[in-house]
């Protein structure tokens, strides 16, 4: 082999080395479109929402007042059975059935209710006329997140409800314009299907609005109500005689706690000063325009089963007096000088017992007006301490000390003082409510 053909053929295998040792081209790579998220299920959203709430609620009331030993203690004839808390129980039907026939709306959705939600839940032996009026509902769902949105019920051209939701709170509002005009609407469905339909005169003026919310934490269910517009209303009653009832608002009215784990409920109350005026008819038929007068109420009720009491803690009125007139003339006066400390005590065998932990001091003063028959002033004293012992299938209740006075005059002539020691019961057609007696 010569030189040259030597040299070229090392100068091939060079070249085809080095070619092999290059790196290869990377083919061109082709963009991949991002994978979107799963679509959020808003409506299986609002449903458990609702459903947390139903189910938090639910198992509150059971543990705490149906199931609790206060109640048990107290050896009811028929007492109140369990609320069912299977995934298949009435509640859980209710708002599945309500929320049916989805229709995507823009960013919303509408529902129009399943007719089971009559023959299954709410009128099992006679749906018809409940199918009629389910018709006329439609439920309009705004989500504003994956968690929250807004719930509007209509019924025809009134919309009761709109409801709040999120994931561990709902709330209900209300005005009583728009739940009037919802019955004004059901009653038409009623009407025009051949039944009687409303009974009575709808208020020509009712002003007024309303909040309920619910929230729940782990076993703890909480509720609130809110008088959040003055309520007034007013109009005529079948006899053409008027009435009305102005109450003013109240942003703590009502508020409900109820504990499962610990089985201790507790309610507090903030009832606001309201006015009511009503017909009545006396013993010959004439009749008198009535006006109560109340200052509002507070306090607090708080039901312990670990200790088997309900507790009442400065119940009290806030002004001392209620005040009726018959006629525009004073009429009767109920004063509650003190505050009310208070704990009924349950016992495993039926026995019950009352003590009070201030003293009481009321008084009802009646004066001579075509509806009482009764004139005079009887005053109640409650002594500090005193405590009422209650034995079980017992009329009366034992003074287990402490005492109670009774005090009368004009019709109410008498005086009760039951001492530690003494027996009380009732009494009728007597000058004083309560008398002392044997004790049995």
């Amino acid at each position: 082999m010569n030189k040259k053909l030597l040299l070229s053929l090392s100068s091939a295998i060079v070249l085809l080395a080095s070619g092999c040792l290059k790196e290869k081209a990377k083919p061109e790579e082709i963009p991949q479109a991002p994978i979107p998220a799963p679509a959020t299920d808003h409506r299986a959203v609002l449903i458990q929402s609702l459903d947390n709430q139903a189910k938090t609620l639910v198992n509150g009331l059971n543990k705490v007042i149906i199931e609790g030993k206060f109640l048990h203690n107290m050896a009811l004839t028929n007492p109140p059975q369990a609320i069912p808390m299977t995934d298949d129980n009435e509640i859980n039907k209710a708002i599945s059935y309500l929320l049916s026939n989805q229709q995507e709306q823009g960013n919303a959705y509408t529902y129009k209710p399943d007719s089971r939600l009559c023959s299954e839940v709410i009128a099992k032996n006679n749906p018809a006329i409940c199918i009629e009026v389910m018709k006329q509902v439609e439920l309009l769902q705004t989500p504003s997140s994956k968690t929250d949105g807004s719930l509007k019920i209509s019924i025809g051209a009134s919309s009761p409800f709109n409801i709040g939701y999120g994931q561990s709170e709902i709330k209900v509002q209300t005005a009583l314009s728009e739940i009037i005009k919802a019955i004004k609407e059901v009653d038409q469905v009623f009407k025009q299907n051949g039944e009687a339909g409303f009974q009575g005169t709808f208020p020509t003026t009712y002003a007024g609005a309303f909040e309920l919310s619910a929230s729940s934490l782990l076993t703890v269910s909480q509720l609130s109500l809110k008088i959040t517009s003055a309520v007034d209303l007013r109009g005529q009653n079948e006899n053409a005689e008027a009435y009305s009832i102005q109450i003013a608002a109240s942003p703590n009215l009502a508020s409900v706690s109820l504990d499962a784990l610990s089985g201790i409920g507790a309610v507090a109350v903030l009832l606001p000063p309201a006015l009511a005026a009503f017909t009545v008819h006396d013993d010959q038929n004439i009749a008198h325009e009535v006006q109560v007068s109340f200052p509002g109420l507070s306090g607090a009720l708080i039901l312990n089963n670990s200790l088997e009491k309900v507790i009442l803690q400065a119940l009290k009125l806030s002004s001392p007096d209620v005040y009726v007139t018959v006629d525009g003339q004073a009429a009767a006066q109920f004063s509650l000088a003190s505050q009310i400390d208070a704990q009924l005590q349950s016992y495993a065998n039926g026995d019950k017992s009352l003590s009070f932990d201030k003293e009481i001091l009321a008084q009802i003063d009646i004066v001579a007006n075509p509806l009482i028959n009764a004139t005079g002033q009887l005053s109640t004293t409650v002594a500090q301490g005193t405590e009422l012992f209650f034995k079980l299938n017992s009329t009366q209740a034992e003074v287990r000390s402490g005492s109670i006075q009774l005090l009368g005059t004009g019709s109410f002539n008498a005086i009760m003082d039951a001492q530690q020691g003494a027996c009380i019961e009732g009494q009728q057609n007597a000058p004083l409510p309560l008398q002392t007696a044997v004790c049995q």
